[in-house]
């Protein structure tokens, strides 16, 4: 399965900006088959990123525990098209992760749908930060999808409720860069 969506340059800002990631995180993105949010955040001056292409290892039990013995703070995902994968990404990713997990979705991933209910409910979901205007991803083939989109925040420990928090005019690139 290739990225159906590619990321946009400048969300990653609004992670940092939010205090959210600091740049000496050590950060598992598990599925990004063509490196673009490690390259990203590389770009953006981290340096313990490390990124799988491959999709196998997403429902791979074992691999996620080794990944857990790399004492990794954070989980990173975009979560948007990688439907039956999401929830490995999600349970694995905060069971893996010493921090928590940071997914980039649609703001109707908060929908109470079944084959969320269980992580919703046992994980606390500590900030969401909303994009306005939308972020254009762009899909296979080339077509352009604007979605309401968030950061959602899910932080071991976390005891309050969600901080929600709004991306007013962030610095969405005009142009997407062209598909490799």
């Amino acid at each position: 399965m290739a990225d159906f969506y590619t990321v946009p340059s400048l969300v990653l800002d609004e992670l940092i900006a939010n205090k959210r990631l600091d740049k000496d995180a050590k950060i598992l993105c598990p599925y990004d088959p063509q490196r673009i949010l490690a390259d990203q955040l590389i770009a953006k001056g981290f340096t313990k990123v490390f990124a799988s292409s491959d999709e196998s290892t997403v429902v791979d039990p074992i691999w996620w525990v080794q990944q857990r013995d790399q004492n990794f703070d954070w989980v990173l995902s975009v979560s948007l098209g990688l439907r039956e994968l999401k929830n490995y990404v999600m349970d694995y990713g905060m069971q893996t992760a010493q921090k928590g997990l940071i997914i980039l979705d649609r703001l109707s991933f908060l929908e109470p749908v079944e084959s969320r209910r269980n992580f919703l409910t046992t994980y606390k979901l500590s900030d969401i930060i909303v994009f306005s205007p939308r972020p254009q991803f762009r899909a296979l083939g080339g077509t352009k999808d604007s979605v309401t989109s968030a950061w959602f925040i899910f932080e071991h420990g976390w005891m309050d409720g969600p901080n929600l928090s709004f991306s007013i005019n962030w610095n969405r690139p005009n142009t997407l860069p062209p598909l490799p």
